[in-house]
């Protein structure tokens, strides 16, 4: 039950910043942009960089993981 209440309240302010900010937790730019954020502070990983390049199968592997949480 605590597993999928993550999924829940992962759903739940994702609905919200839709509404509310340019870019949600449902936009594939999302992840891209959360990476951007933190190699401002930090070097860039392998994966991190891989993935700001093909921010679209990060976004893919996100939802999978919600939905997983959810169900």
């Amino acid at each position: 039950m605590a597993y999928s209440l993550t999924g829940f309240w992962k759903l739940f302010w994702g609905v919200i910043q839709l509404f509310s900010v340019e870019v949600s937790l449902f936009s594939p730019l999302s992840l891209r942009n959360t990476l951007i954020y933190q190699f401002q502070v930090g070097d860039p990983t392998l994966v991190g960089a891989w993935f700001i390049e093909h921010y679209v199968l990060g976004y893919m592997f996100y939802l999978l993981a919600v939905a997983i949480e959810l169900f």
